[in-house]
């Protein structure tokens, strides 16, 4: 057991940022398609979803009537923690937002920064998936159309 994890120490160590540049491509891949998901689900259930983000996590919410809530319909749409060094920048139409206090909030407080609506339109925005100083992963999602994901400087 102690040489075991005396290998998997050491392993860890080698793969060093390479491992958070991998980390990253699956966390913004996986964003993406629950993204997609998440719209055309707005779409066919005729509801109303939204994205609310944090410095190190993001989760999928549900307005019933002049509140949001936790989508959960589905563990797919759970609250996604990402794995350090990973952090999000969020920015929308054009202004960098910055993320409320990790505090706990009542129900009422509950506030999507991004909306995916039954109409099919959502609200574009930019999310940075910072790896180091100089890496990170641009997500770009327009109010209609196709999510694209490019990589700035370099990832390891």
């Amino acid at each position: 057991m102690v040489m075991i994890g005396i290998i998997l120490t050491f392993a860890s160590l080698s793969v060093g940022d390479g491992g958070a540049g991998r980390r990253a491509q699956q966390e913004i891949k996986r964003l993406r398609a629950l993204i997609e998901m998440a719209s055309d689900e707005a779409i066919m259930q005729g509801v109303q979803l939204g994205i609310e983000f944090g410095r190190d996590h993001y989760r999928f919410l549900i307005q019933e009537g002049e509140a949001w809530f936790p989508y959960d319909l589905s563990p797919l749409y759970r609250q996604r923690q990402l794995p350090p060094p990973l952090s999000l920048q969020l920015v929308v139409e054009g202004l960098p937002l910055t993320f409320p206090g990790e505090e706990a909030v009542t129900a009422q407080e509950v506030q999507p920064q991004v909306y995916l609506l039954s109409s099919g339109e959502r609200t574009p925005f930019e999310l940075l998936l910072m790896v180091n100083e100089e890496g990170r992963i641009r997500l770009h999602a327009p109010l209609m159309g196709e999510i694209t994901a490019e990589t700035v400087g370099a990832l390891s």
